[in-house]
Protein backbone atom coordinates (compact mmCIF):
# COMPACT_ATOMS: atom_id res chain seq x y z
CA UNK A 1 0.00 0.00 0.00
CA UNK A 2 2.84 2.28 0.77
CA UNK A 3 4.08 1.82 -2.75
CA UNK A 4 0.63 2.64 -4.17
CA UNK A 5 0.29 5.77 -2.05
CA UNK A 6 3.75 6.90 -3.10
CA UNK A 7 2.95 6.38 -6.76
CA UNK A 8 -0.28 8.33 -6.41
CA UNK A 9 1.56 11.20 -4.81
CA UNK A 10 4.08 11.25 -7.64
CA UNK A 11 1.37 11.08 -10.32
CA UNK A 12 -0.72 13.76 -8.56
CA UNK A 13 2.32 15.99 -8.25
CA UNK A 14 3.16 15.53 -11.94
CA UNK A 15 -0.43 16.43 -12.92
CA UNK A 16 -0.32 19.56 -10.78
CA UNK A 17 3.01 20.58 -12.28
CA UNK A 18 1.70 20.03 -15.82
CA UNK A 19 -1.42 22.11 -15.07
CA UNK A 20 0.66 24.94 -13.67
CA UNK A 21 3.03 24.84 -16.64
CA UNK A 22 0.05 24.74 -19.01
CA UNK A 23 -1.50 27.79 -17.41
CA UNK A 24 1.75 29.71 -17.40
CA UNK A 25 2.79 28.94 -20.95
CA UNK A 26 -0.70 28.59 -22.38
CA UNK A 27 -1.76 31.95 -20.91
CA UNK A 28 1.20 33.72 -22.41
CA UNK A 29 0.44 32.41 -25.91
CA UNK A 30 -3.17 33.57 -25.80
CA UNK A 31 -2.08 36.97 -24.51
CA UNK A 32 0.35 37.29 -27.42
CA UNK A 33 -2.35 36.33 -29.91
CA UNK A 34 -5.00 38.66 -28.51
CA UNK A 35 -3.14 41.92 -29.23
CA UNK A 36 -2.30 40.75 -32.76
CA UNK A 37 -5.91 39.80 -33.45
CA UNK A 38 -7.25 43.01 -31.94
CA UNK A 39 -4.70 45.11 -33.85
CA UNK A 40 -5.62 43.40 -37.10
CA UNK A 41 -9.33 43.85 -36.52
CA UNK A 42 -9.09 47.52 -35.58
CA UNK A 43 -7.82 48.75 -38.96
CA UNK A 44 -10.43 46.60 -40.70
CA UNK A 45 -13.14 48.18 -38.58
CA UNK A 46 -11.73 51.65 -39.25
CA UNK A 47 -11.68 50.90 -42.98
CA UNK A 48 -15.26 49.66 -42.86
CA UNK A 49 -16.37 52.66 -40.86
CA UNK A 50 -14.53 54.99 -43.22
CA UNK A 51 -16.34 53.49 -46.22
CA UNK A 52 -19.76 53.40 -44.60
CA UNK A 53 -19.92 57.06 -43.67
CA UNK A 54 -19.18 58.50 -47.14
CA UNK A 55 -21.69 56.05 -48.68
CA UNK A 56 -24.34 57.34 -46.30
CA UNK A 57 -23.49 60.90 -47.22
CA UNK A 58 -23.63 60.02 -50.91
CA UNK A 59 -27.04 58.38 -50.51
CA UNK A 60 -28.34 61.37 -48.58
CA UNK A 61 -26.97 63.74 -51.23
CA UNK A 62 -28.59 61.68 -54.00
CA UNK A 63 -31.93 61.76 -52.17
CA UNK A 64 -31.65 65.52 -51.69
CA UNK A 65 -30.80 66.01 -55.38
CA UNK A 66 -33.73 63.82 -56.42
CA UNK A 67 -36.10 65.84 -54.27
CA UNK A 68 -34.71 69.13 -55.59
CA UNK A 69 -35.04 68.21 -59.29
CA UNK A 70 -38.44 68.97 -60.79
CA UNK A 71 -40.11 66.13 -62.63
CA UNK A 72 -39.61 66.33 -66.38
CA UNK A 73 -42.64 67.33 -68.37
CA UNK A 74 -44.05 64.69 -70.70
CA UNK A 75 -42.43 64.80 -74.11
CA UNK A 76 -44.69 66.02 -76.87
CA UNK A 77 -44.41 63.71 -79.87
CA UNK A 78 -44.78 65.19 -83.32
CA UNK A 79 -46.18 62.61 -85.76
CA UNK A 80 -45.27 62.75 -89.43
CA UNK A 81 -48.36 62.44 -91.63
CA UNK A 82 -47.77 59.79 -94.27
CA UNK A 83 -50.00 57.98 -96.74
CA UNK A 84 -50.14 54.19 -96.29
CA UNK A 85 -49.64 53.73 -100.06
CA UNK A 86 -46.46 55.83 -99.86
CA UNK A 87 -45.17 53.50 -97.14
CA UNK A 88 -45.87 50.45 -99.29
CA UNK A 89 -44.36 52.00 -102.46
CA UNK A 90 -41.18 53.06 -100.63
CA UNK A 91 -40.77 49.55 -99.22
CA UNK A 92 -41.42 47.94 -102.61
CA UNK A 93 -38.96 50.20 -104.46
CA UNK A 94 -36.10 50.09 -101.93
CA UNK A 95 -36.37 48.33 -98.54
CA UNK A 96 -33.13 49.92 -97.30
CA UNK A 97 -34.41 53.39 -98.12
CA UNK A 98 -37.71 52.57 -96.38
CA UNK A 99 -35.81 51.45 -93.29
CA UNK A 100 -33.59 54.54 -93.25
CA UNK A 101 -36.57 56.82 -93.82
CA UNK A 102 -39.19 55.40 -91.45
CA UNK A 103 -37.64 53.18 -88.77
CA UNK A 104 -37.84 54.90 -85.38
CA UNK A 105 -40.02 57.69 -86.80
CA UNK A 106 -43.36 58.63 -85.17
CA UNK A 107 -45.98 58.51 -87.96
CA UNK A 108 -49.69 59.09 -88.42
CA UNK A 109 -51.63 57.33 -91.18
CA UNK A 110 -55.01 55.84 -91.98
CA UNK A 111 -55.59 52.28 -93.10
CA UNK A 112 -58.21 49.60 -93.46
CA UNK A 113 -58.40 47.07 -90.63
CA UNK A 114 -57.22 43.84 -92.22
CA UNK A 115 -56.51 41.52 -89.28
CA UNK A 116 -57.08 41.49 -85.50
CA UNK A 117 -55.05 39.18 -83.29
CA UNK A 118 -57.31 37.04 -81.09
CA UNK A 119 -54.93 37.55 -78.13
CA UNK A 120 -55.15 41.33 -78.49
CA UNK A 121 -51.43 41.79 -79.08
CA UNK A 122 -51.63 43.41 -82.52
CA UNK A 123 -53.75 44.28 -85.53
CA UNK A 124 -52.87 44.84 -89.18
CA UNK A 125 -53.77 47.71 -91.48
CA UNK A 126 -53.79 47.63 -95.26
CA UNK A 127 -54.68 50.04 -98.03
CA UNK A 128 -58.10 48.51 -98.75
CA UNK A 129 -57.02 46.52 -101.81
CA UNK A 130 -58.37 43.04 -101.10
CA UNK A 131 -55.78 41.46 -103.46
CA UNK A 132 -52.80 43.11 -101.78
CA UNK A 133 -50.71 41.25 -99.23
CA UNK A 134 -49.17 44.48 -97.93
CA UNK A 135 -50.03 45.38 -94.35
CA UNK A 136 -48.56 47.17 -91.37
CA UNK A 137 -48.37 45.19 -88.14
CA UNK A 138 -49.56 47.50 -85.31
CA UNK A 139 -48.72 46.40 -81.77
CA UNK A 140 -51.13 47.31 -78.98
CA UNK A 141 -49.47 48.78 -75.88
CA UNK A 142 -52.35 50.05 -73.74
CA UNK A 143 -55.92 49.25 -72.71
CA UNK A 144 -57.40 52.22 -74.58
CA UNK A 145 -56.07 50.97 -77.92
CA UNK A 146 -57.11 47.41 -77.08
CA UNK A 147 -60.64 48.61 -76.32
CA UNK A 148 -60.85 50.58 -79.59
CA UNK A 149 -59.72 47.58 -81.64
CA UNK A 150 -62.02 45.21 -79.73
CA UNK A 151 -65.00 47.32 -80.77
CA UNK A 152 -63.87 47.72 -84.42
CA UNK A 153 -64.69 45.45 -87.36
CA UNK A 154 -62.65 44.14 -90.26
CA UNK A 155 -62.80 46.61 -93.12
CA UNK A 156 -63.11 49.69 -90.87
CA UNK A 157 -60.83 52.59 -91.73
CA UNK A 158 -58.88 53.83 -88.72
CA UNK A 159 -56.14 56.39 -88.15
CA UNK A 160 -53.20 55.38 -85.95
CA UNK A 161 -50.36 57.33 -84.38
CA UNK A 162 -47.23 55.47 -83.33
CA UNK A 163 -43.59 54.75 -84.01
CA UNK A 164 -42.30 52.43 -86.75
CA UNK A 165 -40.16 49.90 -84.88
CA UNK A 166 -38.93 47.73 -87.73
CA UNK A 167 -38.85 47.63 -91.52
CA UNK A 168 -38.11 44.54 -93.58
CA UNK A 169 -38.56 43.40 -97.15
CA UNK A 170 -40.35 40.21 -96.09
CA UNK A 171 -42.41 41.21 -93.06
CA UNK A 172 -42.93 44.84 -94.02
CA UNK A 173 -43.53 47.47 -91.34
CA UNK A 174 -44.09 46.99 -87.62
CA UNK A 175 -45.10 49.79 -85.29
CA UNK A 176 -45.97 50.44 -81.65
CA UNK A 177 -49.31 52.21 -81.49
CA UNK A 178 -49.51 55.22 -79.17
CA UNK A 179 -53.18 55.88 -79.83
CA UNK A 180 -55.99 55.61 -82.35
CA UNK A 181 -57.79 58.74 -83.55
Amino acid sequence: MKKLGGCLKIIGGAVVILLVLGLVFGGSKSEKEKPVASNASQPAQEQTEGKTEPEKETEEQAEAETEAEPEPEPEVVSYEDVDINTLFETLSNNPLNAKNTYEGVPVRFSGVLKNIDASGDYFALGNGDEWSFDSIQCYIRDDETLSAIASASMGDTITVCGTITSVGEILGYSMDVDYIE
